[in-house]
Formats: C-alpha cells, sequence, structure tokens
C-alpha cells in the first residue's frame, strides 16, 4: 500500500549572544523533538511498514496484529561554556 510516513521532526532555538552575554554560557539552545510523529494511509492496522515474512519489502507479508510503533517525545538543552 501506499502512505506518507512523518518519521523525525525536529524544532529548536539557538539563543542570541545578546540575550545570553549576561550568563556563564557562550551558546544556549533549546530544542524538541518527535519520532514516528505520524502516517497518512488507508491502511486499517498500525504500521503499513510491518513484515513477517523475513522483511523482504517485495514480498510485505502479514500483519497479525503486531504492536505499533512508539512515538518519542525529547526535549533537551544544550549549553557550551
Amino acid at each position: 500500500g501506499s502512505f506518507i510516513r512523518i518519521q523525525n521532526v525536529t524544532l529548536g532555538y539557538n539563543f542570541s549572544s545578546n540575550i545570553i552575554q549576561k550568563s556563564p554560557f557562550t551558546s544556549l539552545r533549546l530544542y524538541g523533538a518527535v519520532s514516528n510523529l505520524a502516517y497518512i494511509t488507508d491502511y486499517t492496522g498500525y504500521n503499513p511498514e510491518v513484515s513477517l515474512e523475513g522483511g523482504d519489502p517485495l514480498n510485505p507479508g502479514e500483519d497479525y496484529g503486531s504492536y505499533p510503533l512508539s512515538r518519542r517525545f525529547t526535549i533537551g538543552v544544550k549549553v557550551g561554556f
């Protein structure tokens, strides 16, 4: 089947030197990321990429109610000294 997968999305902000000049940091970045954000498909199962036939993309196999891919959220701060 056909589908569109949004796998990794990252959004970050680098603070300018004017904002962080009063702090002991040389750089500061805040970011957030999401993995396995969405599928756009008519497939009724959890994962249109499922394959129980050895992973051959030309022989997609059967779904058999497999678990969906987990969605992961990450937030972070990157600081330079």
